[in-house]
């Protein structure tokens, strides 16, 4: 599972690395601060507000960002037709809107898709052991390493 989760939070990242500011704070920033879980991952929702998920789905850690930083977080991103698609998704959007409740109980539209889209989850799930297999590695073998206090 490590390299799933690990892969997605690398494509996020790639999404979100640009350094927008707003005080000073930036979007980079506020990612590495929010808590995470040992096989988890993060997500930006269409709502504005990046969630840190645990690996069981459950939201561990949640902040807002503001309109500016999701437009910028949009515009840095390589792919043009994800950059269009998520320039319209966040358009007139602002995480600060979000209640106090619906940070940590997003709505299943909110959620990423290979959470709510089992298919895709096998899919994922797959392509990460195969991935394993490459390296002579079993997922086992990951979760007793990851619970080893070496």
């Amino acid at each position: 599972m490590k390299l799933r989760f690990s892969s997605h939070s690398f494509a996020l990242l790639g999404v979100v690395a640009g350094w927008t500011r707003t005080g000073t704070q930036s979007v980079h920033d506020i990612i590495g601060r929010l808590k995470s879980a040992p096989g988890g991952y993060k997500h930006v929702a269409d709502d504005g507000v990046i969630r840190s998920f645990g690996p069981d789905g459950a939201v561990v850690d949640a902040a807002r960002l503001t309109n500016a930083q999701l437009m910028k977080t949009a515009l840095d991103h390589y792919d043009p037709d994800a950059r269009n698609h998520l320039e319209e998704i966040w358009s007139g959007v602002d995480g600060h809107n979000v209640s106090d409740s619906q940070l940590y109980a997003p709505e299943e539209h909110l959620l990423p898709l290979f959470v709510t889209n089992k298919t895709i989850e096998m899919h994922l799930r797959h392509s990460e052991e195969e991935q394993l297999a490459i390296f002579g590695r079993t997922m086992d073998g990951l979760r007793n390493r990851r619970h080893d206090p070496r």
